[in-house]
């Protein structure tokens, strides 16, 4: 009975702030929320990272979002799905989102399933989406 309670108490504390849900980490690089995937997606992963990333836009007040995927190897697309849905909500909350490091093998595929890509905001790696977004330098912000 105790370790059905055990999921609920972890969300909680995500909400809070106090522990990070998911094991995609996020940190705040000049002015931008920077999330690196490094590991397998699955629907329940992405929701988790869903709700944690969210929550992390609206605790921060961040002027981007970047999403780093240079590390998923595989991605379907309802993977490619969830993740555009995410960075559109990220939107709605006034951060500008942009994905990156798609690995080549997976563009094409998502070209070739015929993937709606027209609302995707796409860059080399981490360095390119910084200066696209404008990102603050530590010196400027100071």
């Amino acid at each position: 009975m105790a370790s059905r309670f055990a999921p609920q108490k972890t969300l909680n504390c995500a909400m809070t702030g106090s522990m990070q849900l998911t094991t995609i980490p996020m940190q705040i690089i000049q002015g931008c929320l920077v999330a690196s995937v490094q590991v397998e997606l699955t629907e329940d992963l992405l929701r988790e990272f869903r709700q944690e990333l969210l929550e992390r836009i609206s605790n921060s007040h961040v002027q981007g979002v970047v999403l780093d995927v240079s590390g998923v190897k595989v991605m379907d697309s309802l993977d490619f799905e969830m993740l555009r849905d995410t960075m559109t909500m990220a939107s709605i909350m006034g951060a500008k989102p942009i994905i990156v490091g798609i690995r080549p093998g997976i563009v094409s595929a998502l070209i070739d399933m015929d993937v709606d890509v027209s609302r995707v905001r796409a860059a080399l790696n981490v360095d390119d989406a910084l200066k696209i977004l404008g990102a603050k330098r530590r010196s400027d912000s100071q």
